[in-house]
Order: C-alpha cells, then structure tokens, then sequence
C-alpha cells in the first residue's frame, strides 16, 4: 500500500486525527476490553519472553531511541488509558494557563516531574485536570478520598 516509511508515517498522523478513530479508542478504553486482553497471563508471558531477547532489544535499540518515538508513544498512551487526544490535552492546558489545578506550578518540558500530569477518577476513569507531580502524588496517597483529605486539613490547622 505505501511506497516507504515516510509515507506510511504521514499516513498513520493522518489516519489517528480522524475522529472515528479517536471515538473508537475511546470506546476501547471505556469498555476495558483492551486491557483484560494485555492482561491475560499468558499474553503478557508471551510478550515478557519476546522482549527479552538480545534480537529483539538490539532490533529496536536504535528505533526506540528517537525523540519521534518516544513522543508517539507518549500521545498513544494518552489516548489508550485517558481517551484524550493530542489537541484535546493542548486545550486542557490552556484552560489553565499552562499551571497545575491545584498548586498553580508553572509546567515545562524540562523533566518527567515537571510536565503535566493527568488527573483521573479512578472510579470512573473521568479526567478531571493537569496536576503538578506533587499534588498528583499526593492525592494518589489520600487514595482521592475527600474525608482522608478534610483530616489532614484539620490536622495542619
């Protein structure tokens, strides 16, 4: 179907701004089906073994490398466990000036612990905003229990 790399690259771009696409990964997320799949011993057997392999590490070693892969990964993985897609994330952030929702921490690109993080109900899956990485540890830690929360409210009053 596609002559070369680059023109399936610019075509897979194309394909997953469509937004039936999007509406059918969010639809996989929601269902879970996907993950019960990933899960399942022996799927995830069969995949430890196959990435352990020195041809498979050497194989991909250079591809994974790439500033490129790393940031479609980042995105897929986005899309797959929150259902947000690269321009609906992009408003989120603009919506909050660039800031976490809680603390009001100034994100940059400069690391992991200073990036955007997406907070989500763990219930429900709903994404509630972008949190600095303290504030969302922190509410992880309070397991996003509002009376474990007004505790330690009280406490440090």
């Amino acid at each position: 179907m596609h002559k070369n790399k680059e023109d399936k690259a610019s075509y897979d771009v194309e394909y997953n701004k469509r937004p039936y696409v999007i509406e059918k990964a969010k639809k996989r997320t929601e269902s879970g089906a996907y993950k019960e799949y990933w899960n399942r011993p022996e799927v995830r057997e069969r995949n430890r073994a196959r990435y352990r392999t020195e041809e498979y590490k050497s194989k991909n070693a250079e591809r994974c490398g790439t500033e490129e892969y790393k940031m479609k990964a980042r995105w897929s993985y986005i899309m797959r466990n929150y259902g947000l897609s690269k321009e609906d994330f992009e408003s989120m952030l603009e919506e909050q000036q660039n800031k976490c929702a809680i603390c009001g921490f100034e994100f940059h690109d400069e690391g992991k612990s200073t990036r955007p993080h997406i907070d989500h109900c763990h219930d429900s899956g709903d994404v509630r905003g972008l949190l600095c990485n303290n504030c969302n540890t922190g509410l992880g830690q309070f397991k996003d229990n509002p009376s474990l929360l007004q505790s330690a409210i009280e406490y440090l009053q």
